[in-house]
C-alpha cells in the first residue's frame, strides 16, 4: 500500500501543477509561431475532474480512483498570481487537500509545494512541430529527469480553437524508481483553460531485491 500511495500522490501532483499552469494561459499568434503566456483573472475558480487507474505487480487487482480539483486565483501582483488548489477524493485523505502557490506569467512556480518543479512555458513563440523542455512536479521530492513538450497542432474542437500539446517524460529516483510516460492535452486558445488531458505512465520500483512494475493512466477534464 505504501507503493500505491506514493504513486498516487506523484500522479496527483503532476496533474494538479500542470493544470494550474495551463488553466489561465492565453495562446496568441506571433509570426509563424504561438506565444504561451498566462492571463490571470483575480477571483476566478476553475474546476476539474480527474480519473486515475492503476495496475501492477504490487496490486492484487486494478484500482480506479476519481478526484476533483478546484483552482482559485486569490490575487494577482504584476505578473505573479497566488493560486489556491483544493483536491478532493485523495485516497487515505478524508479531508480536501489545500495547496497555495505563486506562479508567474510563464507558469513558473516561485513558492509553495510546486516551487522549482513547475512546468514552464517557453520564453519565445513555438511553431507547430517544435518542442521545449521543462522540469516536472516531484523533483522536489528527490526525483530527477525532464519532460519534452511539443506543440502538435492548432485546430477547432467542438467549435472552439484549441492548441494540442504532447508530453513525454523520463524520471528517476536513484536506483529505486524510474518512470516514463506520455500524454496529450488540449488547451483553449481564447483563455488557455485546460479542456482535457490524458496521460499514461510505466513505473518500475526496486523493493527488497525485487522489481515491481506498474502502469498508471490519468484523464482530466473541465468539470
Amino acid at each position: 500500500m505504501k507503493l500505491i500511495k506514493n504513486l498516487t500522490v506523484l500522479g496527483l501532483l503532476s496533474i494538479t501543477f500542470v493544470g494550474a499552469q495551463s488553466a489561465h494561459a492565453q495562446i496568441t499568434k506571433k509570426g509563424d509561431g504561438y506565444l504561451f503566456r498566462i492571463k490571470w483573472t483575480p477571483g476566478q475558480t476553475i474546476k476539474y475532474v480527474m480519473n486515475m487507474s492503476m495496475s501492477g505487480d504490487a496490486m492484487p487487482q486494478p484500482m480506479n480512483m476519481n478526484m476533483s480539483i478546484s483552482q482559485k486565483v486569490k490575487k494577482v501582483s504584476g505578473t505573479v498570481a497566488t493560486i489556491e488548489a483544493t483536491t478532493s477524493g485523495v485516497p487515505g485523505q478524508p479531508k480536501p487537500q489545500v495547496q497555495t502557490m505563486t506562479i508567474d506569467n510563464r507558469g513558473r512556480a516561485t513558492s509553495g509545494a510546486a516551487a522549482g518543479s513547475q512546468v514552464a512555458f517557453p520564453e519565445g513563440p513555438i511553431k507547430i512541430g517544435q518542442t521545449w523542455k521543462g522540469s516536472l512536479p516531484g523533483m522536489g521530492q528527490g526525483m530527477a529527469g525532464d519532460a519534452v513538450y511539443k506543440l502538435i497542432s492548432v485546430k477547432t474542437v467542438n467549435g472552439k480553437p484549441m492548441a494540442e500539446v504532447g508530453l513525454s517524460m523520463n524520471m528517476k529516483q536513484g536506483a529505486q524508481m524510474s518512470m516514463t510516460g506520455s500524454g496529450t492535452m488540449f488547451i483553449y486558445m481564447a483563455d488557455g483553460s485546460l479542456s482535457s488531458m490524458t496521460m499514461s505512465t510505466n513505473m518500475s520500483m526496486a523493493q527488497q531485491g525485487k522489481t515491481q512494475k506498474m502502469k498508471m493512466g490519468l484523464t482530466m477534464r473541465r468539470g
